[in-house]
């Protein structure tokens, strides 16, 4: 089994009188001083003497005193004096004497009292623990952030490897949105008349669907980099604030608005109509474009304010003091009301593709070249609908492949450096949970590119193959 307490976390650690120890994976570089960890410590977690030992989890096995973290992280909210006993020294900091067989002379470690700022430099990458013991007979109120840092920067290894992927795909997407810019540019200079299928629907569904999820994968990059580079990760500031609740908004209205476009173009946006009357093109009517519009805006507001909601302590007033309601029921609601949002977005989707798909085949009979747009049409509708699917489901096959090969992978065989089976155990926990991370990281965070790349790339080629089929017949007659 993982233990959760050993999966790193890219969220700030702290500890407290409830949570005694957290261990992470650190990278460092030879001669490199940027990798460490540090304890920031206020004058409250000071005045309390709190013993501390932060050490390289490999070296468990070298102390004859020190519990495995499974085993600290069971005792220590309730039974901080069983845990004590023997961990402890007289002198009430931590027992660092050496097991029988082993020393501690050349290990790299700290022990102490923490009564001021505590950084411990990092020389070699692997998984480091921080334990703290507050007295045990006095109730204490504090909180001790712990900051692990990389020679990389603040993130964890899974989240960086994840940011890392993510820039390579970027800079990959920034040649292919400058292309696309490209081609929009110069199919508006050709003038309304030579308005191509392709065209028309690169400058609707495409580029509707295409550039907030660009913003949408922006805004997580920067979020991903202001963490890495920028922001500590115990700091509190408005400045840090602001510039992820603005992030956050354009990963929440993300999803309403990929809904958005899927109507649009079920209603025959690209397909029937355009943004203006051009060539064979009729102009979007006004009433479609106000339905779809107030279901964008009913969306995003309730997206909105369940982000708002989502953290809410207590419970929240309403028209003055009159009617309180409790902040986690109101979350429910919002959730309700957002499931009932996805519900009507695919209706509506699925009653104008029908309609839309029923004004095609009646143009049929006037213009025979229509039946292939049909076929467009219903296949491109496919895309839409199924790809994300197909996507999501070989996504899950391949992350449940990497862990079953994770699990299998990883036995005792792989660690030598002591014969005791629950330092193995433990230590063999920490490994597993850090490949676990990394691969829900890169399943999670990558099924999206891969499931809106493919459905834009399977919709262009749907449409250009159309395009030039219909320019062959003309040149033909």
């Amino acid at each position: 089994m993982v233990n959760a307490n050993n999966v790193p976390s890219n969220d700030t650690t702290v500890l407290n009188s409830e949570i005694g120890s957290i261990c992470q994976w650190v990278r460092a570089k030879p001669n490199n001083d940027d990798s460490y960890i540090r304890l920031p410590v206020n004058k409250t977690v000071a005045d309390y003497r709190i013993s501390g030992l932060i050490f390289k989890y490999y070296d468990i096995a070298n102390f004859a005193s020190i519990p495995t973290v499974e085993n600290f992280t069971d005792l220590y909210p309730q039974n901080k004096t069983d845990l004590y006993t023997g961990m402890l020294g007289s002198d009430g900091k931590f027992n660092v004497n050496a097991s029988e067989g082993y020393t501690v002379e050349n290990l790299h470690f700290w022990s102490g009292v923490i009564d001021k700022e505590i950084t411990f430099p990092v020389l070699d990458s692997g998984f480091y623990c921080v334990y703290i013991a507050p007295d045990a007979n006095k109730d204490t109120d504090f909180k001790l952030p712990v900051h692990f840092r990389n020679y990389h920067g603040n993130l964890d290894y899974a989240t960086y490897v994840y940011y890392t992927i993510v820039k390579w795909i970027f800079a990959i997407l920034a040649v292919t949105g400058a292309a696309i810019f490209k081609f929009h540019k110069s199919s508006d200079s050709k003038g309304p008349q030579k308005l191509s299928s392709v065209e028309a629907v690169i400058n609707t569904y495409v580029l509707l669907t295409f550039i907030p999820f660009m913003l949408w994968e922006l805004s997580d990059f920067c979020t991903l980099y202001a963490k890495n580079n920028v922001f500590l990760p115990y700091e509190i500031s408005s400045n840090k604030s602001v510039f992820l609740l603005v992030c956050f908004v354009f990963i929440t209205l993300n999803e309403a608005f990929q809904s958005y476009a899927t109507l649009l173009y079920a209603m025959g946006l690209g397909v029937i109509y355009y943004y203006r009357e051009v060539a064979s093109y009729k102009k979007f009517p006004p009433e479609m474009l106000r339905l779809a519009t107030a279901l964008l805006l009913v969306d995003g507001a309730i997206r909105l304010s369940l982000l708002g909601v989502k953290d809410w302590p207590g419970s929240i007033s309403f028209m003055g003091a009159s009617i309180t309601v409790p902040a986690k029921l109101v979350y429910l609601g919002l959730t309700c009301a957002t499931f009932l949002m996805s519900c009507v977005w695919f209706i509506l989707s699925f009653k104008f593709y029908f309609d839309t798909k029923k004004k095609l085949s009646s143009s049929i009979a006037q213009d025979g070249s229509k039946v292939k747009v049909v076929s467009a049409f219903k296949k491109t509708s496919l895309a839409i609908w199924i790809v994300p699917v197909v996507c999501t489901l070989i996504m899950t096959v391949i992350s449940s492949l990497a862990l079953y090969f994770t699990f299998r992978g990883v036995s005792h065989s792989n660690f030598k450096f002591t014969p005791r089976v629950e330092i193995l155990d433990s230590y063999m926990n920490m490994e597993i949970g850090t490949r676990v991370q990394l691969i829900g990281m890169l399943t999670s965070g990558l099924e999206p590119w891969v499931a809106t790349l493919i459905s834009i790339g399977a919709v262009y080629l749907i449409w250009a193959k159309l395009s030039d089929r219909s320019t062959i017949e003309r040149k033909i007659e």
